[in-house]
């Protein structure tokens, strides 16, 4: 299954799939069937996304998520 990210005109994220192996920033292990917005990104201007088979990323101008295969808790901020 895939992992699907879309960020909004407002720049919220918004992730929906393949979640079982937490990927998509919610905090647990579960597929969503529609898009749903990563609350812990909310207001935070994000710029650039990707994901792949082991990862997924969000840029802002001030911090760097990154959730890497088996991410199952809030997500990370790492100064760029």
């Amino acid at each position: 299954s895939d992992t699907i990210m879309s960020l909004s005109d407002r720049c919220d994220l918004y992730t929906w799939g393949d979640g079982t192996t937490g990927m998509l920033g919610h905090g647990e292990n579960a597929e969503e069937n529609v898009p749903r917005v990563v609350d812990a990104l909310q207001s935070k201007n994000i710029s650039t996304v990707a994901c792949g088979v082991n990862h997924t990323i969000a840029v802002t101008s001030i911090f760097l998520f990154v959730a890497i295969f088996n991410f199952t808790s809030a997500p990370s901020f790492l100064p760029e």
